[in-house]
């Protein structure tokens, strides 16, 4: 079997959207080892020893997020330095990646940076329509997975909300703030629920709010993915502008609709199904409608495409 790396998403970095996925990467990609898979991180420039492991490797997995963009240099989620691209020389296979915002085509630099990096005989995976079009333009064999954090939606073991909870989970989004926006949407849940709970999914939410969001009714509980798991085991609702908190809902079993700030939510929307609301619909008769309709049963997972990209995987590294 051919040596993997993982390109973690979630090393240094505090946002818990970033844990969601990879602690889903693992969990899905465990049958290829994936808990044994050393992990490299996206955020920052590796080590020297870390760069002799890269060159090394075999094949390098990028895991979730939205890593791609039309101008790579600019690409704070995903740093890759022109010498840092020659280790991973064609050596990257996509996993569930997004590509951040809705953007032109690549400029020249990116175009071929990511041929450069990414293997030109892997079946790529990636979560979104928009997506797949970027990545098959660029000339790559690519399919449409979906986000990995939402693979295990389709089991059997997935409860069905069968009715709205008293108490909801919302987030926000620090790097996207939008004053009125946000309390427009905290101020509709204050309405239709007894208990609103602030989670920050980082620490510059908490922030945020503090300063920009303060509605009666709504109460900060703290920030992280373990804060966010306490409060979703008693079986709450969620809604709020934070993709990766209402797919974890969903995978403890809550309703869950997301107010689509961005390309991610929108786009994975149209794919299976998500429940969301759009920044300019914001109402409290759109937001209890997503939320109600919001079960993982509902959801549309594409199985076979999955399971297509699991045969070439194994395959890749079983060469």
């Amino acid at each position: 079997m051919r040596t993997v790396g993982l390109l973690d998403v979630s090393k240094f970095s505090e946002n818990a959207g970033d844990h969601v996925i990879t602690e889903a990467i693992r969990r899905e990609m465990v049958e290829f080892g994936s808990d044994l898979w050393p992990s490299y991180s996206t955020h920052r420039h590796p080590s020297l020893s870390e760069v002799l492991q890269l060159r090394k490797a075999d094949l390098l997995v990028a895991g979730g997020s939205n890593m791609l963009k039309s101008r790579m240099e600019r690409n704070r989620q995903w740093l890759v330095t022109p010498d840092l691209a020659w280790s991973m020389k064609r050596k990257i296979v996509l996993c569930g990646v997004g590509w951040w915002q809705y953007q032109d085509d690549p400029n020249g630099y990116s175009r071929a940076l990511l041929k450069r990096i990414l293997d030109p005989t892997a079946l790529h995976s990636v979560r979104d329509s928009y997506t797949e079009d970027k990545v098959r333009r660029l000339g790559f064999e690519v399919v449409n997975t979906g986000c990995p954090t939402m693979w295990s939606l389709a089991s059997s073991n997935v409860v069905s909300a069968t009715s709205r909870s008293d108490t909801v989970v919302t987030t926000v989004t620090d790097y996207n703030r939008n004053p009125t926006r946000d309390v427009s949407m905290l101020r509709s849940l204050a309405r239709l629920y007894e208990r609103v709970l602030f989670v920050g999914m980082a620490e510059e939410d908490l922030v945020y709010f503090r300063a920009s969001l303060q509605v009666e009714g709504v109460t900060e509980v703290g920030w992280g993915l373990d804060t966010l798991n306490s409060c979703l085991m008693s079986g709450v609702d969620y809604f709020g502008t934070r993709l990766h908190a209402g797919g974890r809902a969903l995978q403890m079993g809550c309703s869950a609709g997301v107010l689509a700030i961005d390309n991610r939510a929108r786009e994975i929307s149209l794919d299976t199904g998500l429940q969301i609301v759009m920044p300019d619909e914001i109402t409290d008769q759109a937001i209890a409608k997503a939320i109600a309709d919001g079960a993982a049963v509902g959801l549309r997972i594409p199985l076979r495409q999955i399971a297509m990209w699991r045969e070439a995987f194994s395959r890749r590294i079983n060469e």
